[in-house]
């Protein structure tokens, strides 16, 4: 995609994991099998259908998804700092004194393929306020 001309990005994590009897801190993607692409709102987008090892691309209304470049921003900052807490996610929630925001409960989950859903459905929601 960089050859493309794209400028992409994968958000990864560090997460606690039992490997053969010991804890390890692995690196993996915050959101498995999703990248985010910036693109200019006139962009061709077509070609990343076609890209090799695109097997679709995220849409609302027949475009892109658009997730602002702000969220992606966060969704980094906090996910490099959140995430290498050693605590489990009922700690984590037991310890705010409010309950927490979507974004919290995203970053919180250990599954990345129910982060990378609840992702979509944050944004996915997001739109359609917007373009009511």
């Amino acid at each position: 995609m960089i050859r493309q001309g794209y400028k992409c990005s994968r958000l990864i994590c560090l997460r606690e994991k039992n490997v053969k009897g010991q804890v390890q801190w692995l690196t993996e993607s915050l959101f498995p099998g999703y990248l985010f692409i910036n693109l200019q709102d006139d962009a061709n987008w077509v070609p990343l259908r076609s890209t090799r090892g695109v097997s679709r691309v995220v849409g609302f209304g027949g475009r892109p998804l658009p997730v602002s470049e702000s969220l992606v921003v966060e969704l980094q900052d906090r996910s490099e700092k959140t995430l290498k807490s050693t605590l489990d996610v009922n700690d984590k929630l037991m310890a705010k004194r409010s309950p927490p925001s979507e974004l919290d409960t995203i970053l919180m989950t250990k599954d990345g393929d129910l982060r990378a859903l609840l992702l979509v459905e944050l944004v996915t929601r997001q739109q359609s306020y917007a373009s009511h």
